[in-house]
């Protein structure tokens, strides 16, 4: 992916999309695991980092984690679709 990263650029997440149409979109992502769990990982330009993490190849949850190390859940509307707007940390 070539454009600068920001969480704008993945407003068109939605619950239960397949992962692999994420990374033909967005490139593939970094790959980390926590507490048995499997994120995939963009490092957004302005420092933040966003975690996708999957079920079964498909997105269930959305994390940001801050440069300062907060983390923010990202939760989908009741359309699946991804509540984008950025939130206050």
């Amino acid at each position: 992916y070539e454009e600068k990263l920001s969480l704008k650029n993945f407003d068109f997440l939605q619950e239960n999309m397949p992962m692999n149409e994420i990374y033909s979109r967005m490139g593939k992502a970094e790959s980390e695991t926590e507490d048995d769990a499997r994120w995939s990982l963009y490092k957004l330009d302005d420092g933040n980092t966003l975690y996708l993490g999957p079920e079964y190849d498909l997105l269930k949850k959305v994390v940001l984690k801050t440069s300062t190390g907060t983390e923010i859940l990202i939760h989908f509307d009741s359309a699946g679709k991804l509540n984008i707007k950025m939130p206050k940390y």
